[in-house]
């Protein structure tokens, strides 16, 4: 008897975890916005939870979840007078697959929780979120409760559900996409805050408030991040310091050294070299 066999190619596979925590926010609760080099699921539970991710505005409702890419900016904010009860898991992928939608329909939130269970069993947690450490190295169970993560993330892309969310009809999310992308197609210039609102046809104290809103700081604080997370691509992709900061429109390399050094919490060279090593 002549066995072939079939060839298994590496398939989707979590490489790091970051986070692993649930939390019930307050009804006023408003997170100040960020972006990382790595995957993010939010998942809630009961409540409702606004949501700013890239240019998008949404409310994620009970047994809702939103899957954020890695350098995507994002916000999250109580919404609808709730105590919205939220999952956050992060972690690095390789071979993620494809998802063509920000809302997914969790139908079993349970499933969630048990595989926070079994993660902060098998990892030491520092500060009860970010994950410090495997308890036991040699133990095959933290492979197990990575793998948990894995299978619920690749049950949650299969059963995808494409969601349409009034909130993106509000006036004020309209303006927020309108500026992200201002804001995007203006990436070589240095814009002041007059600039913006008025390519934006909106007043600045109306400009500011979206922001506030939406990504959690102010607009010039967002155009940076945005600025140097496009820095970072370039940096790997090979050009120098001086480059980028030319064609980011900073007004000199010292100035774009020090606002990257402030955003990412290393020079361009050190990031340049860590990226390379």
């Amino acid at each position: 008897m002549i066995y072939e066999g079939t060839i298994v190619e590496d398939g989707f596979t979590i490489t790091k975890l970051y986070t692993a925590f649930e939390r019930i926010f307050p009804e006023d609760y408003a997170f100040k916005g960020e972006y990382h080099n790595f995957y993010e699921l939010v998942v809630v539970a009961d409540g409702e939870l606004g949501v700013a991710a890239g240019s998008d505005v949404l409310t994620l409702k009970k047994g809702q979840a939103i899957l954020h890419e890695p350098m995507e900016y994002h916000n999250v904010w109580s919404e609808g007078k709730t105590t919205p009860h939220v999952f956050i898991f992060s972690f690095q992928a390789e071979n993620m697959p494809p998802y063509y939608t920000k809302i997914f329909q969790i139908e079993d939130v349970q499933a969630v929780y048990r595989v926070l269970q079994v993660i902060c069993a098998e990892f030491e947690l520092e500060d009860d979120f970010k994950i410090a450490k495997k308890r036991a190295e040699h133990d095959v169970n933290w492979q197990i409760s990575v793998k948990s993560l894995e299978t619920f993330l690749l049950r949650m892309l299969s059963e995808e559900v494409i969601r349409k969310n009034s909130n993106m009809q509000s006036a004020m999310a309209r303006n927020y996409a309108k500026a992200l992308n201002v804001l995007e197609n203006n990436i070589n210039k240095m814009l002041s805050v007059e600039e913006i609102a008025r390519l934006c046809n909106m007043s600045e104290i109306s400009l500011q408030k979206t922001f506030a809103k939406y990504a959690g700081i102010g607009v010039i604080h967002y155009y940076n991040q945005l600025k140097i997370s496009v820095a970072t691509e370039m940096l790997v992709s090979g050009y120098s310091v001086k480059e980028c900061a030319k064609m980011l429109g900073f007004a000199n390399q010292n100035y774009f050294s020090t606002v990257f050094k402030r955003i990412t919490g290393r020079s361009p060279s050190e990031y340049k070299r860590m990226q390379k090593g």
